[in-house]
């Protein structure tokens, strides 16, 4: 796309900046969770942050390319598997076409844009959701549990991954000496949620830095000092309730430590045969069992699948999905679903990181895509995978976009090359 276009729309600190809604769409679960609203709110967010992106994107590059070919694979794959199977819950159903529709939104991108926008956005919503995190720590009557807070114990989770969009951005610019202080600044917020107990969203939060770190020309020195920053503030935080950590970690080792909403901590409580022998409540054990079952549902998932929602008829853990997406798509969409979801995400990785390498905006899209893969290998639920398959798009938009001839124009945009 040419550097006029691109300069044409970049309405910067504008509602009608497309990464001002890249924003809203990759914290609206921490938008929900501070606004609380019901189900209305919470669709009017969703489907108007989408429909927003898709009025703003750029419809110039209609080339169609591999990525493309096994996003409409696997869709085809949910539609055969929706006619053959139906489906069990109307609201999940509609999440999950609302997601597979958020990949136009990533598609057709309009590429070359500043990300002030995006990272202004992100950085309120942390720096709420970090403040109230902090006051319920600090008031909370029971010293051992999750925090609550805006009602759930579960909002420092969604916190955090807006925290990890807002890295994932900072980290694909040009790092100067004069952006220290930003960065220092990043670190209380990553104390706290680390003292909250989040953990495998750290885990999804490292594995992009690392990616991007490999990926970058930039001085190897300053992103390692960088690291160090930000790993001793998860550490602080993690000490600071060092008797709720070492709880946490206990339950990696022994399945019969759990932890509780009326006392905090129950080292005896009835086997669950469920769970292997293991007392109910260690969320470690019955995501073991979880996975199990799922791995054993594969082989007879067939070629279209069991249908959306059948995973819970397969396990023992009540209400639960098999909180890995990939999983997810093959049994209830079949191998083909499994298959074609798994080649679309593997072929925007690989061929997105090589322009990672030279470009910003590729890198920021590639630190955000393995970001949102690794984070679904254990929260994954592919009904609520929006920015999965609008990453993906993206990441189709850039590849199909940024070949050698056009290299030289994007990098003269607002993302411009690495250094």
């Amino acid at each position: 796309m040419d550097v006029q276009r691109s300069g044409a729309r970049s309405y910067l600190f504008s509602a009608l900046d497309y990464q001002f809604v890249l924003a809203i769409i990759a914290s609206s679960p921490s938008i929900i969770v501070i606004i609380s609203g019901g189900p209305l709110v919470t669709a009017s967010i969703l489907v108007g942050s989408i429909l927003a992106a898709v009025a703003l994107s750029d419809y110039s590059d209609l080339r169609i390319i591999d990525i493309d070919l096994l996003f409409a694979a696997f869709c085809f794959a949910v539609v055969v598997s929706f006619a053959l199977n139906g489906y069990r819950d109307s609201k999940e159903a509609g999440l999950l076409f609302l997601s597979l529709f958020a990949y136009l939104a990533g598609r057709f991108a309009p590429t070359g844009m500043q990300r002030t926008s995006f990272i202004s956005v992100t950085a309120v919503v942390v720096f709420v959701g970090a403040v109230a995190t902090l006051i319920s720590l600090a008031t909370q009557k029971v010293a051992l549990l999750k925090p609550i807070v805006f009602g759930s114990d579960h909002s420092a989770i969604v916190f955090l991954a807006s925290l990890s969009y807002l890295v994932i951005a900072l980290l694909s610019t040009e790092l100067r000496q004069r952006h220290a202080l930003v960065w220092v600044a990043l670190a209380p917020p990553l104390g706290i949620f680390a003292a909250a107990q989040v953990r495998f969203t750290f885990v999804a939060l490292a594995a992009a830095m690392l990616s991007m770190i490999a990926l970058s020309r930039q001085k190897k020195r300053n992103l390692v000092v960088l690291c160090f920053i930000l790993s001793l503030a998860v550490l602080i935080g993690l000490m600071s309730r060092l008797q709720t950590t070492s709880i946490y970690f206990k339950q990696i080792f022994d399945p019969n430590t759990i932890m509780t909403r009326e006392d905090s901590l129950q080292a005896a409580r009835p086997a669950d045969p469920c769970l292997d022998g293991a007392s109910a409540g260690n969320s470690f054990v019955a995501r073991k069992v979880l996975l199990r079952d799922a791995v054993k549902a594969v082989p007879s998932s067939g070629l279209f699948g069991k249908g959306l929602g059948s995973f819970p008829s397969m396990t023992c853990v009540p209400n639960s999905e098999p909180h890995n997406s990939i999983l997810q798509a093959t049994i209830e969409f079949g191998w083909l679903g499994g298959l074609a979801l798994l080649g679309m995400i593997v072929v925007a990785l690989w061929r997105l990181a090589s322009l990672a390498r030279i470009n910003l905006e590729a890198r920021f899209v590639f630190g955000s895509l393995v970001f949102v893969v690794v984070a679904g290998m254990a929260h994954g639920i592919l009904s609520r995978e929006m920015l999965l398959f609008l990453f993906a798009g993206y990441a189709a938009r850039l590849i199909s976009t940024m070949n050698s001839s056009t290299k030289a124009s994007s990098a003269s945009s607002g993302f411009g090359r690495g250094s």
